[in-house]
């Protein structure tokens, strides 16, 4: 008779919000971009500096986004051949254009660090949604980075749950339950975590039907899975994106056992 599963962690988030960064954090963003002008224009250096980067640009610009762009033509659609053709034949004629407008933009005072202020209020409300689930560690250990050192036998989460959030330790705690799997595992749960609330709050900011919400759900479930099928052989981990039945909100949840 096989010996029941020991608990190594339980873990459920409270429902997750989105959370500003910051004022500082936000105006060091854009400080810090437009610091970096001189640094991207020195990197598009090979493309500008004639003959030869008129070169570079149709060899790893212009040739190489034809052929990514003729695996979208429809080989069925009515001149198919001819639509890939113009586009290949267009951007392999852009150089002198687009040279001009790189040159353009990133000159001290110019296009480059005038748009970066234009969009920092864009960059400031889009990043509320990752900040809801991973988190800005001064300020707020969110729920996806908890769950994701759990995973790996770190203990420091739990000084840090709040009393919304659902924990329980067993036995076999700590553990990791990736060791045999190597590094990547952790990274990848942490990006599909990530993407799956993001998507969700969009539903969520959106008001979009609960349909959409449930697919973006089931799509993250299913790579989730895949992902805690590395787990060490003696081991059980089940990972889920979940959400408040009331609100639609976003849940992180996770439980690892050892067999």
């Amino acid at each position: 008779m096989s010996e029941a599963p020991v608990l190594i962690f339980e873990y459920r988030s409270e429902t997750i919000s989105e959370r500003a960064l910051p004022t500082r954090i936000v105006d060091e963003w854009e400080t810090m971009l437009k610091l970096a002008r001189a640094r991207i224009l020195a990197s598009l250096e090979r493309f500008l500096t004639e003959p030869a980067g008129r070169n570079v640009f149709l060899t790893q610009i212009a040739d190489a986004s034809s052929d990514a762009y003729e695996g979208f033509v429809n080989p069925a659609y009515p001149n198919a051949d001819f639509i890939k053709l113009k586009q290949r034949v267009k951007l392999a004629g852009s150089y002198n254009a687009w040279k001009t407008g790189v040159q353009h933009a990133f000159q001290p005072d110019s296009t480059f660090e005038t748009n970066v202020t234009v969009k920092k209020p864009k960059f400031e409300n889009n990043v509320r949604l990752t900040i809801g689930g991973v988190g800005f560690k001064p300020v707020y250990w969110g729920p996806i980075a908890k769950l994701s050192l759990l995973l790996v036998g770190d203990t420091r989460p739990e000084r840090y749950m709040s009393d919304s959030e659902l924990f329980s330790k067993g036995p076999a705690y700590p553990r990791n339950v990736f060791s045999e799997a190597g590094k990547g595992v952790v990274p990848a749960i942490i990006s599909t975590y990530v993407q799956g609330v993001v998507m969700l709050l969009w539903c969520y900011r959106g008001g979009i039907d609960s349909a959409c919400r449930d697919a973006v759900v089931s799509s993250t479930n299913s790579r989730l899975t895949k992902l805690a099928s590395a787990r060490d052989a003696d081991t059980n981990v089940v990972l889920e994106l979940r959400t408040d039945p009331a609100t639609g909100l976003p849940i992180v949840y996770g439980k690892a056992e050892k067999i």
